[in-house]
């Protein structure tokens, strides 16, 4: 079904906003300090110079180096929060959802821009953040992770630093569950199944749990099927949510049938395979969600001079999560994952629903396109 702005139809987002106030969403487990960057093509920063501005320009120009060398002037745009579970939690509670992030946060004192963002109570932190520098493009980014101490932590050492019992009382009485950047953290599959062995299986069945695989290009079919392995016990006892953008979609329909695809079949295929309740692409150009009973599409509206890129997905997720825990259908939320993705995208700020609501109507009115 191809769904249309209109198909949003929030008349009161007052009762959407007091819905999510009462609803809570526990996030794990990474973390990071973000660098975002653009590289200069030619001049210096502070005398108008010109960037790269697609990635292929970028890539060429690094191709260009071989057997030679080179150096490449980086404007910093700016220094931010990052990380899944830190982007996703803020966008979730700009939109009026609470939230309590677990992870790499900093250890033992929390690192003060996460401070800027989240109430103490809001944060338990286990590690101290990697860091992230992410080139900025037109058509995309190129993001360079220092992981650090991010690589070692596992699920002995998060219950190290936080008590089994209040961890089993953050899931127990949470509204949502998320686990995002299974790709870059080492130990996420040991951590996702001490959560589910631990925890889960003790707690009262059929909460939203969200699972964002992150760029798995690193990952092999193996170690792909082994997370999607995870995925399907909890969607056993769960409304999980596998959330993938068109490039994890097709490392998992490679992983899972042998094909590099991520169009309508496929989704319907790993719907089907994970026993989720909904699976979602969202593409560049188009979102799709996947449901038992019915595919919806609907088309983004795209950015021409993107603000900022890193971080458009958590965006999309928390979106359509909140969308999901206020109580509106799927399509809805798709619509409204698509809309605070690209509303992200273009002001380099999470959107709040009086935000939305401005920016749905200058989309309707044709003022924005």
């Amino acid at each position: 079904m191809l769904l249309k702005l209109s198909d949003l139809h929030i008349n009161d987002y007052t009762a959407i906003v007091n819905k999510l106030n009462r609803k809570k969403v526990v996030l794990g487990f990474d973390g990071f300090i973000d660098i975002i960057v653009k590289p200069i093509q030619s001049g210096h920063v502070g005398n108008n110079p010109d960037y790269f501005e697609t990635l292929k320009s970028f890539g060429n120009y690094i191709s260009s180096r071989h057997e030679l060398s080179g150096s490449i002037e980086l404007e910093t745009i700016m220094e931010k929060i990052g990380g899944n579970v830190p982007n996703t939690a803020a966008a979730m509670k700009s939109l009026g959802a609470r939230v309590v992030c677990i992870g790499a946060l900093g250890y033992p004192e929390r690192h003060p821009l996460f401070l800027e963002t989240f109430e103490p109570e809001e944060m338990i932190s286990v590690t101290d953040p990697g860091q992230c520098i992410s080139f900025e493009f037109q058509d995309g980014k190129l993001m360079c992770a220092l992981n650090k101490s991010i690589n070692d932590m596992d699920w002995n050492i998060i219950k190290s630093r936080v008590p089994l019992e209040k961890l089993m009382d953050l899931y127990s009485m949470s509204d949502m569950l998320v686990f995002v950047n299974w790709s870059e953290l080492p130990h996420a599959g040991q951590i996702w199944e001490g959560v589910y062995d631990e925890i889960f299986t003790k707690i009262p069945e059929g909460k939203w749990v969200l699972f964002d695989l992150s760029d798995c290009t690193r990952k092999s079919d193996e170690q792909i099927r082994e997370g999607i392995k995870i995925i399907r016990k909890f969607a056993q006892k769960s409304r999980a949510i596998l959330s993938l953008n068109e490039n994890e979609g097709k490392s998992v329909s490679q992983a899972l049938f042998g094909k590099a695809l991520a169009g309508e079949a496929e989704g319907r295929r790993i719907l089907e395979y994970t026993g989720a309740s909904v699976v979602v692409f969202h593409h560049l150009d188009k979102t799709f969600s996947f449901t038992p009973d019915e595919t919806y599409c609907f088309n983004n509206y795209l950015i021409k001079k993107p603000c900022i890129s890193t971080g458009g997905g958590d965006n999309f997720n928390a979106g359509f999560c909140c969308g999901l825990l206020s109580g509106l259908s799927v399509p809805q939320s798709t619509v409204l994952g698509s809309l605070c993705g690209s509303y992200y995208v273009e002001n380099a700020k999470c959107a709040t629903f009086p935000g939305i609501y401005e920016y749905a109507g200058k989309l309707a009115n044709g003022k924005m396109l």
